[in-house]
Order: C-alpha cells, then sequence, then structure tokens
C-alpha cells in the first residue's frame, strides 16, 4: 500500500516517506470514519482506498530518522568508572498502531483504543477513533488504520545504556591469584529520556 512506509520516488519528497489518506473526522450520527473523494467528504472507502491521487495523499515527511547519532559520556573515579550512552533520532514520521474496527477480529488484536471509541452522538468531538461495526467491513477499517489521524513525530532521544565498574584495589589482590580483578554491571535500553509524540509510544518498539 502506498499509505505505508516504503519506498516512494516523489520528486521533492523523501525516498522513504510516509503517506496518509486525509481524515475528514467521524459521522457524527454513528461514529464512521469519513475521508476526501474528489474534494469531497466521503464514505466510500473503496473508491477512496483505489481511487486518491498520489497528489491528493497527505505527505508526513520521511519514515526514518534524517539525523541520528549517540553521545557517550565516561566518568572515573579512584577505581570507579560510570559511562552512559544517549542516543537521538529525529526528523521523522511513524504510524501508530489503532485497534480493529470490527468486532469479529477485535479479540485477535486487542488495543487500548477500545476505550476511546466513538460509542454516542457527540463522542466526535474528543477522539478520532471510529465506532466499531459488527458486519466486517475490510475497507472501513483499512481507511482508518492508513488515515493521518495515526501518524506522529518519531523523534526521541533514548538512554541506551549504563555501565559501572570497579577496579580492585592491588592491596587487596596480593593475596589472590589476579594481578587485577573488575567488578562490572551493565544495564541496555534504560528507557526514553524524551519524545515527541504525545501517545507515550516508543517509535522502535510501535509494534
Amino acid at each position: 500500500s502506498i499509505t505505508n512506509a516504503g519506498v516512494f520516488p516523489v520528486i521533492g519528497n523523501s525516498l522513504f516517506g510516509l503517506y496518509s489518506f486525509r481524515s475528514a473526522g467521524l459521522d457524527p450520527t454513528n461514529g464512521d470514519p469519513q475521508g476526501y473523494l474528489n474534494g469531497n467528504v466521503s464514505k466510500d472507502y473503496t473508491a477512496i482506498l483505489t481511487n486518491t491521487p498520489m497528489s491528493e495523499l497527505v505527505y508526513h515527511g520521511s519514515s526514518r530518522p534524517n539525523i541520528f547519532g549517540s553521545l557517550r559520556n565516561n566518568f572515573s573515579y579512584k577505581g570507579i568508572a560510570l559511562s552512559f550512552n544517549i542516543t537521538y533520532k529525529l526528523n521523522y514520521y511513524f504510524r501508530r498502531k489503532s485497534i480493529n474496527l470490527n468486532y469479529q477480529l477485535l479479540l485477535a488484536s486487542q488495543h487500548t483504543d477500545y476505550n476511546l471509541r466513538w460509542q454516542n452522538v457527540g463522542d466526535e468531538q474528543n477522539t478520532t477513533v471510529p465506532s466499531l461495526v459488527y458486519t466486517t467491513n475490510t475497507n472501513r477499517n483499512l481507511f482508518y488504520n492508513s488515515s493521518d489521524v495515526l501518524v506522529e513525530k518519531g523523534d526521541h532521544i533514548r538512554l541506551q545504556d549504563i555501565s559501572l565498574s570497579y577496579d580492585l584495589k592491588r592491596s587487596i589482590l596480593k593475596s589472590s591469584p589476579f594481578k587485577s580483578l573488575q567488578l562490572y554491571s551493565y544495564i541496555n535500553n534504560v528507557g526514553i529520556l524524551w519524545r515527541a509524540n504525545k501517545s507515550g509510544i516508543d517509535p522502535d518498539y510501535n509494534d
């Protein structure tokens, strides 16, 4: 699908651009997701999916970080050494996961967006998650999960690892067969220090 991350050669855009269908919000009468077809609000999901030209898709930016790197800091004092690594990935976007809108398939892919779904008239003012339907509508679900309401900024800064070591003093090792001995501990993937998205999602583990 053109709306998923991949290689899309479009002049002026990133080769790994992320594209979406433009959302027109939720139908206030039943919570259906709405899009645009030929410039008009529409719920003809099949036509939207098959007939929307590339020029009418929403281009968000690159799905891969354009800026990335790491900073490692090392500190030592009297045999004690501490180091930590901070990595950063900036200027890219990702599509967050959401619920399957078909009741029959919901149990196979549960998601916290279930609690945010449209249920009553007026809910469209506070949520972008459509109502669920009993009769399976594959294209309705595909349109929503490929729409721009689910795209987030991927920028984040992560504390990648921490290492702490202690070199035992020679005086302690005199009666041992060792010339040197080091106690060492290491923690990997400690956590995110900052993220641009407001959904609390780790872009590296979106699945």
